[in-house]
């Protein structure tokens, strides 16, 4: 009987869980030295509630640092990087060093490969300014990331989740 009522109380806490959390897979370089080529992240769904008034209660509104995953706007395909800026946020890349809202963020995630960043073709040194509800991303792994400075900032809605543990290969 006891087992009984443990199932039928832990039932819907395991169905919750199952519903609000995936597990990816990471399938590329650009965010090394944190996530490697191979790792498995437990990502935090952003759409397991309806989109109602319970919305309010999802898990998807990023914080600066936190890595998130998104459908790129491109193919569609699922991507990881970094949150640097949030709505309302003002975001300049020079160099070697990201100012958001004017301040140098500290970096020790961040991996450069070369003395020369940023050298991918169309990584942007401009100010961009964050509408509300669009994040700006980057991967760790500077020199080989494609990410905002390229493709600019994401939407809200094109984000899948927030990667919540990392689980190496």
């Amino acid at each position: 009987m006891r087992l009984c009522k443990a199932l039928f109380l832990i039932g819907p806490a395991i169905i919750i869980a199952s519903l609000r959390y995936s597990v990816l897979k990471v399938s590329a370089s650009s965010m090394e030295n944190t996530l490697f080529d191979g790792d498995v992240m437990i990502v935090d769904d952003c759409n397991w509630l309806p989109h109602t008034k319970q919305a309010a209660m999802s898990p998807c509104r990023p914080r600066r640092g936190q890595i998130v995953v998104f459908r790129s706007s491109f193919d569609h395909s699922l991507m990881v990087k970094r949150v640097i800026g949030v709505g309302g946020d003002h975001v300049r890349v020079t160099h070697a060093t990201v100012f958001v809202n004017g301040i140098p963020v500290f970096e020790p995630y961040v991996h450069h490969q070369s003395e020369s960043w940023p050298r991918r073709e169309g990584s942007g040194t401009g100010e961009v300014a964050l509408e509300e509800q669009s994040y700006f991303v980057l991967g760790d792994n500077r020199d080989v990331s494609t990410d905002s400075r390229v493709f600019g900032p994401i939407r809200a809605e094109m984000l899948v989740g927030i990667v919540r543990a990392r689980l190496p290969k």
